[in-house]
């Protein structure tokens, strides 16, 4: 069972979970409470979303290690699941499995909230996800931003799902004269943060997998430019990370979200500089082990972000 375990990544599930939950619970619940708005997505469609997407991530991995079993078993043979613990022809019908019940989900909250829009969502990005194993990720910086972009759409599903809810009840919206901004730009702000970091962070593990790539003919930005100007785009990144949260730290202090600001520029953007750093120091494929761990840390302090402005809310 731990196989298993290893094999759809629980952790991270974990963290995927955790980030809608909070979204849904830290920000926009207080603020539709604001508004006397209750939250019109039930608790049991919300909670089948969040399992949706789980779901999709989960299938995503195991089809990804699939594909990649060659390229594993040259850059971290030791942590190879697949053809070890678990058989390899039993990755392919857990990953439709895991899919199908994703697709179905998805197609049972589309047609509660009446939108088709919605439906088709989950199949649209198994689709993507089956591709980025296949080929997406073998191209130069495509796969990383489209596993970047799913990123980002973690968090920006549950604004969506919960809006399409809230559409069906306008009129209560508009007799309480309710503006959607400050949810808006909070969780575009988180999203846009989820989908830089990612990016990031898949440069760095393009870098630490660079031997397997390049000997199976993957065209990731280390292997096609090298590790020294691949560090020049890691860099340009981790600023542009900096100067965006300096800029959101700003506008906490405007308005007077003192708890976010204090822990936005003390712990999440001090972690970054330390990435700063330690990227500036790093000239062989094995520092980026570090860089990479540095990342999810930082992944995991900006998510819990949201529990510093669920406070201001109060």
């Amino acid at each position: 069972m731990l196989a298993y375990f290893r094999l759809v990544r629980l952790p991270n599930l974990c963290i995927i979970a955790f980030t809608q939950y909070l979204l849904r619970f830290c920000i926009i619940q207080p603020l539709l409470a604001k508004a006397n708005i209750p939250l019109h997505f039930s608790e049991l469609d919300f909670f089948l979303l969040v399992l949706s997407t789980v779901f999709i991530a989960a299938a995503g991995y195991v089809i990804n290690d699939y594909f990649d079993l060659k390229i594993d078993r040259l850059n971290k043979p030791a942590k190879i699941v697949l053809g070890k613990k678990i058989p390899v022809q039993k990755a392919i019908p857990i990953h439709w499995v895991l899919n199908i019940l994703a697709v179905f989900i998805g197609f049972y909250l589309g047609y509660r909230l009446g939108s088709l829009k919605l439906a088709i969502i989950n199949p649209l990005v198994t689709i993507m996800l089956w591709f980025y194993s296949v080929k997406y990720k073998k191209m130069l910086l495509f796969g990383n931003i489209v596993i970047a972009l799913l990123s980002a759409f973690v968090i920006l599903i549950v604004w969506l799902f919960e809006f399409y809810a809230l559409k069906k009840d306008m009129l209560s919206l508009e007799t309480a004269n309710f503006s959607f901004g400050m949810i808006n730009y909070l969780v575009f702000g988180f999203a846009l943060f989820a989908f830089l970091v990612s990016f990031i962070r898949e440069i760095i593990k393009d870098v630490e997998d660079m031997k397997g790539d390049a000997e199976m003919g993957c065209r990731t930005l280390p292997v096609v430019i090298g590790i020294k100007k691949t560090n020049h785009w890691l860099i340009t990144g981790i600023v542009l990370v900096i100067i965006l949260l300096a800029i959101a730290q700003f506008l906490f202090l405007s308005n007077g979200f003192m708890a976010s600001f204090w822990y936005f520029a003390f712990v999440v953007e001090l972690m970054m500089l330390f990435l700063l750093f330690f990227t500036l120091k790093a000239v062989k494929a094995e520092s980026y082990h570090f860089l990479s761990f540095i990342v999810k840390i930082i992944m995991i302090l900006g998510i819990l972000g949201m529990v510093l402005i669920n406070i201001d809310l109060c």
